[in-house]
């Protein structure tokens, strides 16, 4: 079994991504968004509903792990604390397999641009700014897992891919799992590349 784990802020193309590997390696997929808006009544993220939703992605795999089955988790994932459980269910599963695919954009107008052009609406037009104040406020709090630890002391592998330029660096780790996620990247990227375009015309 393994595991992949998308990590990064909102708008680096982290759920496009996590669903094309979830297609390439028929592995099931979990993604934090589906459990449920973050944005509270002072319009920015609310961290009772963010951990509420990591909280039911836990519990759900749990449950999937349980059954035998390999995962990949999509979510921002930028505190420890956060990926904590993840690790933790990797020593109560004996998994050694797990990678980390930080996602990041090296062109904050293209993630305004994406915002502006995914979250607004015109009854709402002002939603896609609300949300790239979030964006600005999650880079600020970020906690990379370049120094997380497993429970037995061995640390995941770590890629990382730049959604603006599609540029892949395997920053820790080394192996199949690593190998085969690098592969996938690299067929993906010109789909990344499209829903950047989309999102300029």
């Amino acid at each position: 079994m393994f595991i992949i784990m998308l990590n990064g802020h909102v708008a680096c193309l982290k759920t496009t991504i996590a669903r094309r590997l979830s297609d390439l390696l028929k592995a099931p997929l979990l993604e934090t968004n589906k459990f449920g808006s973050v944005i509270g009544e002072s319009r920015l993220m609310d961290d009772s509903r963010r951990i509420n939703r990591y909280k039911m992605l836990y519990k759900l795999a749990d449950s999937i792990l349980a059954d035998g089955y390999s995962l990949i988790l999509d979510g921002t994932f930028i505190y420890r604390g956060w990926r904590k459980p993840v690790y933790d269910l990797c020593k109560k599963y004996s998994i050694k397999d797990i990678v980390i695919v930080r996602c990041y954009s090296t062109d904050e107008n293209a993630i305004k641009r994406r915002l502006l052009f995914r979250k607004s609406d015109k009854f709402n037009p002002e939603r896609g700014v609300v949300y790239f104040k979030n964006y600005l406020q999650s880079v600020s709090q970020d906690e990379p897992p370049y120094s997380d630890v497993l429970c037995d002391g061995y640390q995941p592998g770590i890629v990382e891919i730049d959604s603006s330029s599609g540029a892949i660096s395997v920053i820790s780790g080394k192996g199949e799992l690593i190998d085969v996620v690098v592969e996938s990247l690299r067929l993906i990227v010109p789909a990344l590349r499209e829903v950047i375009l989309s999102a300029s015309r």
